[in-house]
């Protein structure tokens, strides 16, 4: 793809469909090169598409819901010039209620309460503060394995977390979570299955 010798919008990305392995390497350097590379390979071995869906982004769906993202960028690549080069990982936990006793006894938590997404008072693209809708103002607050955290934003709940240039713990930590989640996924499925077996008998 020599178009990726330059930043694209997402007009023209989306219309190319690079992959991760088309521009981390234009855009990342060093170990964070490396570390993002083998996660996009590892999502990759996880048996579900890692497909674009945005400038420099990715996910991947499990059971039809998002179970994972990640993006990157810096230098000119989405984020100026004058930032500096980075990554980040997003997950999706809707089910993390099914294993929480997992995450407490493996000692992950503090991979979800470090990164959670906190409200920011909805910056515009240039950066300033706008006004916020009356119920997102300041955020919410939600009970997270055990803990209530204060100013969670409203908009991004979705995602649960925002990991920033996580390190080598950090993403075995995110792929033991990932594959809790897909586990609960599937079990919850096959009950749904189960159930309308039942029904039809009936």
């Amino acid at each position: 793809m020599s178009d990726l010798k330059r930043d694209l919008g997402r007009e023209a990305q989306e219309k190319l469909k690079p992959t991760p392995e088309d521009l981390i390497p234009i855009i990342l350097e060093g170990d964070m090169k490396k570390t993002a590379l083998d996660f996009a390979a590892y999502l990759r071995t996880s048996k579900n598409k890692l497909a674009w869906y945005a400038r420099n982004a990715w996910q991947v769906k499990h059971k039809n819901e998002i179970l994972c993202g990640m993006s990157v960028g810096g230098q000119g690549w989405w984020g100026g010039y004058d930032s500096k080069r980075f990554w980040f990982i997003r997950y999706n936990l809707v089910h993390m209620s099914e294993y929480e006793e997992i995450i407490q006894s493996e000692g992950l938590q503090s991979i979800i309460w470090d990164n959670v997404v906190y409200c920011n008072g909805c910056p515009t693209s240039s950066g300033e503060k706008r006004a916020s809708p009356k119920e997102c103002t300041g955020g919410k607050s939600r009970t997270v394995l055990g803990r209530e955290i204060n100013g969670l934003c409203h908009w991004r709940s979705i995602w649960n977390t925002l990991v920033w240039d996580p390190g080598e713990a950090t993403i075995n930590g995110i792929k033991r979570l990932l594959e809790l989640e897909k586990k609960a996924r599937d079990e919850v499925d096959t009950g749904k299955r189960d159930n309308e077996n039942v029904r039809t008998k009936e």
